[in-house]
């Protein structure tokens, strides 16, 4: 153990050095050490490994050497709990910050991060409170107006991650004025026409309009309303489809006369038509009487995003 921790050290040394060649060799081994001895991921947290990897993720001066370093950290969220919290806060003081990839990288990671493992979801809720205590919500909002479409779409899904927590992280999002760019999502032109995007956005819609009557008449001024009957009508996967109709649920008690002039009434009764097992076990329509503490934690995990960057 004191020869893994002197070798621990010497690396994480090292990933300040002048030379990015280096760095990345220093990242690239701090990965061997944690994925070749069990008890190794520890000892390299233990010797200051997270800000100075998370630093190399943001600033590095090669492609490679980020890459590099998204890969240790990687493997260090995945050896346990406390390794993860602390990536995650660090994490968070990244979003936004440097090129688009190195937004790719960070934002992965703190989905992966919270959405955890099947196995012990109190893991992921752990890192999501840790997440959200960290503030992530005003930088999540800016990545939402991102050119990057890759971007766009890991921003939303860790934003609909931590919207059905609580109350208080949908108050975070509308403080930042979340809703606009979110409504946006909606449209092909912003989402590039990725149902995937769509169906995240429609997520965080819901669970806003579900917490405050305010928030879904942002959601109505801001033309979501026909953007949501919009992706109902048109979506290529049950899914979004059913996250619209979930959103236009939690929208219903207060603009069923807008719903109406949309026509959201016709889709709504396709939808419910169609494949029942599948709208049930994704859609907003089976949670928008939920209690909040509970909504969406069988459906969670089905939501991660399918996404695969270069730290895979």
């Amino acid at each position: 153990m004191d020869d893994q921790s002197q070798i621990a050290k010497r690396l994480v040394g090292r990933l300040d050095h002048d030379d990015a060649g280096v760095v990345q060799r220093a990242a690239h081994d701090l990965q061997a050490l944690a994925k070749d001895h069990p008890g190794a991921p520890v000892v390299i947290v233990n010797a200051g490994a997270i800000m100075p990897l998370v630093t190399v993720l943001s600033n590095g001066k090669t492609d490679e050497g980020r890459t590099a370093a998204a890969k240790t950290l990687h493997v260090l969220a995945n050896s346990g709990p406390a390794n993860q919290l602390a990536i995650a806060i660090g994490l968070v003081a990244l979003l936004g910050a440097g090129t688009d990839q190195a937004q790719e990288y960070v934002t992965d990671l703190l989905l992966t991060l919270s959405t955890g493992s099947s196995a012990d979801p109190t893991e992921a809720k752990h890192n999501r409170t840790a997440i959200a205590n960290a503030g992530p919500f005003k930088m999540l909002v800016f990545q939402l107006c991102s050119e990057s479409s890759r971007v766009k779409l890991l921003a939303v899904s860790l934003m609909a991650t931590l919207s059905g927590d609580s109350e208080a992280n949908v108050s975070e999002i509308a403080k930042y004025n979340g809703i606009k760019p979110l409504v946006a999502l909606l449209e092909p032109e912003a989402s590039g026409g990725d149902a995937e995007t769509q169906r995240q956005a429609a997520v965080v819609l819901a669970d806003m309009a579900r917490v405050q009557a305010a928030y879904g008449a942002t959601v109505a001024k801001e033309g979501g309303i026909p953007l949501l009957v919009g992706l109902l009508r048109t979506s290529s996967t049950i899914e979004a489809k059913a996250e619209a109709a979930g959103a236009l649920l939690s929208l219903a008690t207060e603009h069923a006369r807008e719903m109406g002039e949309a026509g959201a009434i016709e889709p709504l009764v396709d939808l419910l038509k169609s494949d029942a097992t599948a709208v049930a076990d994704t859609s907003s329509l089976t949670r928008a009487h939920a209690q909040p503490s509970r909504r969406r934690a069988r459906s969670r995990a089905s939501r991660r995003v399918a996404w695969t960057t270069k730290t895979r």
